[in-house]
């Protein structure tokens, strides 16, 4: 017959894996530019703990396979456009879905109010699984007072893809 302590731990260590599992698998959402990971819980519950440690089960993630082109699509970002004090533009982005080196990302400024458009060129980078498109600096006399949107294109595969422009206000 077990012990109520050998009982308490073994429901305790139950009970601590379902929750593990449990949130794992709620925490994942479909608009989720990432892939999930999968975290699998296993638990070993000795008849005696060693004295001064506790039993605690181990979490790790497992290997998923790479995510194929329809569930994941190359998305370019637009992470910041200011206004600098004197006058210029500067704009950064990222795409996401490829990491690539030396490829071209161009950021465009596009005037609401007339065919105004201003373009700058980076080379992207590989940072783990995306492509850094940097920043850079816009000083351009078309840049003028009012509403603009900017916004980074990225050919990758054959495909060109461009973000969803950002709104920037030129005082």
């Amino acid at each position: 017959m077990a012990k109520p302590f050998q009982l308490a731990h073994k429901r305790a260590t139950t009970l601590l894996v379902a929750c593990v599992v449990l949130t794992t698998a709620c925490s994942g959402s479909n608009s989720d530019p990432m892939p999930a990971q999968t975290v699998t819980a296993t638990a070993t519950a000795s008849s005696e703990p060693s004295p001064g440690t506790t039993s605690q089960p181990t979490v790790a993630p497992s290997q998923e396979p790479e995510p194929d082109s329809e569930s994941f699509a190359v998305q370019p970002t637009i992470s910041f456009a200011t206004v600098d004090p004197d006058g210029s533009i500067t704009v950064g982005g990222f795409v996401i879905g490829v990491a690539e080196d030396d490829k071209e990302c161009l950021f465009a400024l596009e005037a609401r109010s007339s065919d105004a458009r201003v373009t700058a060129t980076t080379l992207g980078l590989t940072n783990q699984d995306t492509t850094a498109c940097g920043s850079t600096t816009l000083a351009d006399p078309r840049l003028s007072r009012g509403a603009w949107d900017v916004t980074l294109t990225y050919t990758t595969g054959g495909a060109t893809v461009t973000s969803d422009p950002v709104l920037l206000e030129i005082p």
